[in-house]
């Protein structure tokens, strides 16, 4: 069960910031997830987490906010690491290939990211793709 509201927090544990969303990453959240790594950043963090495990989804512009996140940590020349990610996050960072520049682990399987040929599969005959 995801959260209904929107609860953005930060939590400095030692050196690190824990930036953490429990609610959507869309136009309504994302600019107040930025302030908030933004804040901690400016408040001395040393490092910068992200915590997205209960985050249902991720649009456009929720990783909008994370590549800007990443790039105001990269600036403060400071490390910003997922801690951990939700499935729909992570698919989203994984389709955008953006799960390098977060460091995720890579997929366990090459079946979760199919070829751009298996969707002819499902407009052509039965037998494969049609033929041009």
């Amino acid at each position: 069960m995801w959260p209904a509201k929107t609860e953005l927090s930060v939590e400095r544990t030692g050196d690190e910031s824990v930036v953490q969303a429990r609610c959507a990453l869309d136009a309504q959240t994302s600019a107040a997830l930025e302030r908030l790594a933004a804040g901690a950043i400016a408040r001395g963090a040393r490092a910068i987490a992200l915590d997205l495990e209960h985050c249902p989804l991720l649009d456009a512009r929720g990783v909008c906010a994370l590549i800007r996140i990443r790039r105001l940590a990269d600036h403060a020349g400071i490390p910003l690491r997922l801690s951990r990610c939700s499935a729909p996050v992570e698919r989203m960072l994984r389709r955008m290939h953006l799960h390098t520049l977060f460091d995720l682990p890579a997929a366990a399987s090459s079946e979760s990211h199919p070829k751009p040929t298996d969707a002819l599969l499902d407009v052509g005959s039965a037998s494969g793709p049609p033929t041009l």
